[in-house]
């Protein structure tokens, strides 16, 4: 666990790029990181590490930054593709969807070592395995209520579950592809009932993903935008 000192990450000014906000607001990352201080509770025998240990959490900001570039360039090129999306868009849509979950991941592993949130489990009975626990995590960000950007961290990272790229990589990994086409995740019948709660009609239809519908209609233009 270490104490921040009041690390601030600017909003991008006018005239910036993608590119330019990552590469800044990751090195503010890593410098917030390189600034911390170790708590109480490191014993004599760590403090001689603390400065290792440091360095290794600041390359979980960098390889963030490698995330954030790689989603920054599927934008760039998706936006400029014209037309319906080819295999090869949809590939590297993908691939950015997995990346912002990725970066997010990035994010938690930061934050639950700088503050010293437990994150290691047991595995296989003979190690241990490094495992964020996002829920702790916002615990602890509660409780820090004397610290204004703690509050701001966890909106955050809220507003990152709910985000529908977020959702969106969850539908790529974990069901039919929903880039470019409508893709319905299997086949249910809808019991259709009266006020008694009796079965007034079967009726079959496709179970789509979540907000699938809410698009205003289905045509590939539409799910491509």
């Amino acid at each position: 666990m270490v104490e921040i000192r009041n690390p601030t990450i600017r909003a991008a000014g006018y005239g910036q790029t993608v590119a330019d906000v990552v590469e800044r607001t990751v090195s503010e990352l890593r410098e917030a990181i390189l600034a911390t201080r170790e708590s109480d509770g490191w014993s004599g025998e760590n403090r001689v590490i603390y400065d290792v240990v440091q360095r290794d959490i600041a390359r979980w900001a960098d390889d963030l930054g490698r995330s954030l570039r790689k989603v920054d360039q599927v934008l760039r090129a998706t936006n400029s593709h014209s037309g319906e999306p080819d295999e090869a868009m949809r590939d590297l849509l993908e691939s950015a969807f997995v990346h912002v979950v990725s970066a997010r991941d990035k994010l938690l592993a930061i934050a639950v070592q700088i503050l010293g949130i437990p994150s290691l489990y047991p595995y296989k009975k003979k190690s241990v395995r490094f495992e964020p626990d996002e829920t702790a995590l916002k615990r602890e960000l509660s409780e820090l209520r004397q610290y204004r950007q703690a509050g701001q961290v966890k909106d955050r990272l809220d507003e990152l579950a709910g985000h529908p790229a977020i959702k969106l990589r969850n539908q790529i990994i974990h069901a039919l592809s929903p880039i470019g086409e409508v893709a319905p995740n299997c086949w249910i019948r809808t019991a259709h009932l009266d006020k008694e709660g009796g079965v007034l009609a079967w009726r079959p239809g496709r179970l789509y993903p979540e907000h699938t519908l809410e698009q205003g209609d289905l045509a590939p233009e539409t799910i491509w935008r």
